[in-house]
This record gives structure tokens, sequence and C-alpha cells, in this order.
């Protein structure tokens, strides 16, 4: 029967169950589920039986205890997907693997320094095999970066944008795990606003304060959680695509008041220890855990991108539960079509972000059809 479509990695966790269901309801793609226990993944599977497609096989893999099973999930199918974070722990080898075997790779991660760790070591491998690794498929960082693309071809070369986003929803235990793995243990990485790109000479770094209204923007602006990752890829984007000379992007997050952006400032510096704490005390979600459908269902997300001196809207992406429904579609909709069709990618094999590895062929797949404007 040949390659498997797709082969999800991870997905008994969290995002990973979320990823599986959305595409159990493609009829005629043939792909698998894999992780570390079987008895989980077989659960799994059994509750998609009824789907129009459920999953072909259970692959029981753990390339970081195991890096054998690494080489195994490359070579079954055409297209790996991993949900397995915190990536620079459980999905290194994979990336690694599908650069060397030829086979596309794409994940949900929100882990800077570690992309910055697989571009080096894994681009020329992928250039050399047709591997079309794509990194930041979820809500980090697909509408930021989509959004700034469509954006440029408005304003021209050499633009100066702003991204505000508004959002509503909760954060996951290993979205919060992650969060923290990256503070404590990469810190200068963490903080290089040119990690993954970009011109140091237009760049400022990260919002760190309430930002007051102004006239041609009438509401206030504060530091946004995903800004330190979502800027870090659409920075490389400016490069890939050649934005142009002076090109720069700043995200905040929209706030209704004073007091809000304040709160919501105070609440972007709270250290990683402080975190952890709020964790082992139950009032964060632990690994494994996330809202529930309910919460979901209330969630949504708008990032409007817009040029950074007049407060003109220049595009605008939005939908509904942004981490992990959402994410579910985004990175499903990276993944290759029932048909065998591989994923396009006008730069060739390599180490891209989404707007460079799909563009507007994403756009296209996420609007309407997913359910995303």
């Amino acid at each position: 029967m040949g390659k498997l479509d797709i082969i999800v990695y991870g997905a008994t966790g969290f995002t990973g169950s979320l990823v599986a269901a959305y595409l159990s309801k493609t009829p005629g793609l043939r792909w698998a589920v894999a992780g570390r226990s079987r008895a989980k993944l077989e659960t799994l599977a059994a509750s998609l039986a009824g789907a129009p497609a459920p999953p072909q096989e259970t692959v029981v893999a753990s390339p970081s205890d195991a890096p054998a099973d690494a080489e195994t999930l490359a070579s079954a199918a055409r297209v790996v997907l991993s949900t397995a974070g915190p990536f620079s722990l459980y999905s290194d080898a994979v990336v690694a693997a599908c650069a060397r075997a030829g086979a596309h790779y794409v994940d949900i991660d929100g882990e800077v320094p570690w992309v910055r760790r697989v571009i080096d070591r894994d681009h020329a491998a992928a250039a050399d095999s047709g591997a079309v690794i794509v990194p930041n498929c979820g809500f980090d960082s697909v509408p930021s970066d989509l959004g700034v693309l469509l954006a440029t071809r408005k304003a021209g070369p050499g633009a100066a944008l702003q991204g505000h986003a508004t959002m509503k929803g909760a954060m996951s235990g290993g979205t919060i795990a992650t969060g923290i793995l990256m503070a404590k243990n990469f810190p200068g990485d963490v903080a290089n606003a040119c990690l993954l790109g970009g011109d140091p000479a237009v760049v400022n770094g990260d919002v760190v304060a309430a930002v007051a209204p102004s006239a041609a923007r009438p509401y206030w602006l504060a530091p946004f959680g995903m800004a330190p990752i979502n800027t870090r890829v659409v920075r490389r984007s400016g490069e890939l695509l050649g934005y142009g000379a002076g090109f720069s992007y700043d995200e905040y997050a929209v706030a209704p008041s004073e007091a809000a952006a304040s709160k919501m400032a105070k609440n972007a510096a709270v250290p990683p220890d402080a975190l952890q704490k709020l964790v082992d005390r139950g009032r964060l979600f632990a690994p494994g855990a996330g809202p529930d459908a309910a919460t979901r269902a209330a969630s949504s997300f708008r990032l409007d991108v817009v040029d950074a001196a007049t407060n003109d809207l220049l595009a605008s992406v939005s939908g509904g539960d942004p981490g992990y429904d959402e994410t579910a579609k985004m990175v499903s909709r990276r993944a290759p079509r029932p048909d065998g069709a591989p994923p396009p990618c006008a730069g060739g094999g390599g180490v891209w972000t989404p707007a460079a590895a799909l563009g507007t062929v994403l756009v296209d797949r996420l609007a309407p059809r997913a359910g995303m404007g």
C-alpha cells in the first residue's frame, strides 16, 4: 500500500488528540497515530473508529529514549506531524530523521531557541533530501506569519507593521510547561529578538509595558505573551520572502483600559519559578491537561496587522479557540491532501516558516473551508 499520508506523533496528548479528531474527518486520508503508550494509542484509535477516516495504524515510538524510533516514524509516512512537546525534549530526533530521509515534517511548537538549532543542524540535510521542515504551524505562529504576508502585499517593501491581538482562551499544561522550560534553560535566546532573523537596527526588542492610545488608535496596547515567538518567525519570513530593507514587525495585545493593560503587563513578567508554583498548586493546568470543550467553544482570537504609523488595517486573521481547536486545523491543513500530493514549497527542501513554505496556499486551505477568516 506504500507510505501513509501522515503520522501524528504525540497523538495522545491534549492537542494531539484534537489533531487526530480533526484528521479523522478527512475521507480517504491514510494516516496513523504514534506515541509512547500503546494503551493510550489504542484507546484513541477506538474512539475514532466510527469516523470517516479512522487511523489505519498505531505506532508505539519514543524517539527521545530510543533513537531508532525516529527513523521508524520518518519512514512510515510522507509527512510526520508532531505535537510531542516540549519539542526540544521529545521531537528533536524526529526532525533530524525526517531531514535525512526526505520525509516532510510539521509541528505546533513555539520553542524559538530549538527552532534556531533545527535550522542550523537540519536545513542542509533537508535541502539535499527534499524534506520540507516547517515548525511553528499552530497558533504559534500561523496567524501572525500569514497575516503579515498578506499585509506586506498591500504595504509594499520595507513596511513597519504591528500585530494587535485580541484573544479569549486558556492555556494547556503543555503550553505552560514549554514556556517555563524555555525561560529557564534558554533565557538569552528567548530575549534575542532577532534569533531567527531580522535587522537589529529596526527591532526595538519586546514590548514590556502598556502603551497608551494615540490619535490613530483609540485603544490601549499591552505585552502579548505569544509575541516573543511570533515576531521571531515573522522576521525570518521577512528575510526568506524579501519583505524589504527596513521591514519591522512588533506584536501587542489589545486591552480595553489602562488598568487592564497594566495588569496584562504585570502578568507577562511573571518569572518561570512563580509559574511552576502555580502549576504545583493546581492554579494552572499541568502537562496533559487543558481547557475543556465548553471553554474552548467560548474562546476566540483576532489578529489585526496594521501600519505602525497610521494604524490603517492591512490584514486580519480570526477564528475560534486559538491554542487548541484552531491550532489543530492550522497544522492539519499544513498536511498533505488525501491524493498524496506533497505539500507545496517554492523553496524546495529545507527548514522554513509557514509563510515561506506555503504562503497564500495555506490561507486558501484555512479559509473558508477550515472555518477561519
